[in-house]
């Protein structure tokens, strides 16, 4: 889960890291155009890695490997918005990895990818082209829950849940509408809600 970034990709790079380090913030705010931000916190506990941008191009990742009590906000407004939230706590050490990703207008693709004892993801998208992507390990304790909201257009929502207390939630408004869940482990619940046009569905649970 590095991140491997060129001189041309980096835009804005944000780091944290260090052994046992606590109450660790990343904070990158952008405004208009070109508008990259990459955030990385390695090993430790109360993180948070926040990144706000405005419009344009808008690429924001936020990196968050060996972490426990982690918290990961990707805020992004208009056109081609793309947005990843990666949270590893290990197996056994790392809980508690909260993923929220909100975007308004144009590309939209979104992805969170989360490992540990209680995990929650959140990707809420408005309009156009509405991607999601959710991928959770929820090792041995806690629940792992899932929400993706899209309103209009192609709206391609994908969750993929493996542990205990398995919750999945998807809503979508209008235009082509997929959605799909795959969940594995004890407890299992999903609600899928469609609207108009393509609505496509498909649950998998055992």
């Amino acid at each position: 889960m590095k991140i491997q970034l060129s001189a041309v990709a980096i835009g804005l790079s944000v780091a944290f890291g260090g052994t046992a380090m606590a109450n660790t913030t990343g904070d990158v705010t952008q405004s208009g155009n070109y508008n990259k931000a990459v955030v990385d916190q390695v090993d430790t506990s109360s993180v948070y890695g926040l990144v706000n941008q405005q419009g344009s191009l808008n690429d924001g990742t936020i990196e968050q490997d060996g972490v426990t009590a982690s918290n990961a906000t990707i805020y992004q407004t208009g056109t081609w918005n793309k947005a990843v939230a990666e949270q590893d706590g290990g197996w056994y050490t790392g809980y508690n990895q909260n993923a929220t990703i909100h975007q308004a207008g144009m590309g939209n693709q979104a992805w969170t990818g989360q490992r540990g004892n209680g995990t929650a993801a959140n990707v809420s998208q408005s309009g156009d082209y509405n991607r999601a992507n959710v991928e959770q390990n929820g090792a041995h304790m806690g629940s792992v829950t899932a929400t993706v909201s899209q309103a209009g257009y192609k709206n391609d929502a994908y969750i993929n849940q493996d542990g205990k207390n398995l919750v999945a939630t998807i809503s979508q408004s209008g235009k082509l509408n997929k959605a799909i869940t795959l969940q594995e482990g004890a407890n299992k619940f999903s609600t899928v809600s469609q609207s108009g046009m393509g609505n496509r569905s498909f649950v998998h649970q055992r």
